[in-house]
């Protein structure tokens, strides 16, 4: 079965153009093109101290990664999780308000993943509520569970990325100075 009968079903009563089916085609390699590296960091991000572990075992890792095979250094991946988690720290930083973080550890705190409603009473599409919403979402925070866009009854979903965030910048979330920073 194609992604195009898996999205639309097997029982559309109108048949797709070669056209359709083409623009859906570069829309999913465009898709892979952008996700794979923000999956990457992931990987790296959620392994972090099993790679470093490892470093300490091996002078050279090599990684394989959406096809590609990549050989670094111990130095090399300290400063690749360096430069990912300074990204991090950029983001939390200067481009999330604090009402932003205080939404995302609102979201974090509910036993299952929460009803837009549920956590944001007063949303309505283009309101500072939807933009909160959508800021968390832009950094990979968050995302509805049933996809699409921002609605009331949506629930939602916090990411990989927003869980080794909040895993390990809950200090900065909070606003509060990280002890592991200070160490340094």
């Amino acid at each position: 079965m194609s992604l195009i009968q898996q999205v639309v079903g097997n029982n559309a009563t109108y048949p797709l153009s070669a056209e359709v089916r083409a623009y859906a085609a570069l829309a999913i390699d465009l898709v892979k093109a952008i996700l794979w590296p923000a999956v990457a960091a992931l990987v790296l991000l959620r392994f972090r101290e099993v790679i470093v572990q490892a470093i300490g075992r091996s002078k050279k890792m090599v990684f394989k990664i959406a096809g590609a095979e990549v050989e670094l250094s111990a130095g090399e991946v300290s400063e690749a999780l360096s430069e990912v988690f300074g990204e991090i720290d950029v983001l939390l930083e200067e481009h999330l308000s604090t009402e932003e973080k205080h939404l995302f550890l609102q979201i974090l705190n509910r036993p299952r993943p929460p009803k837009v409603e549920a956590v944001l009473p007063e949303f309505e599409r283009n309101t500072p509520a939807h933009k909160n919403l959508r800021a968390l979402r832009g950094a990979y925070f968050i995302r509805p569970i049933e996809g699409g866009t921002w609605q009331r009854w949506k629930h939602i979903e916090v990411t990989t990325l927003g869980r080794v965030v909040a895993k390990h910048k809950r200090a900065a979330l909070e606003g509060r100075a990280d002890p592991k920073a200070l160490e340094r």
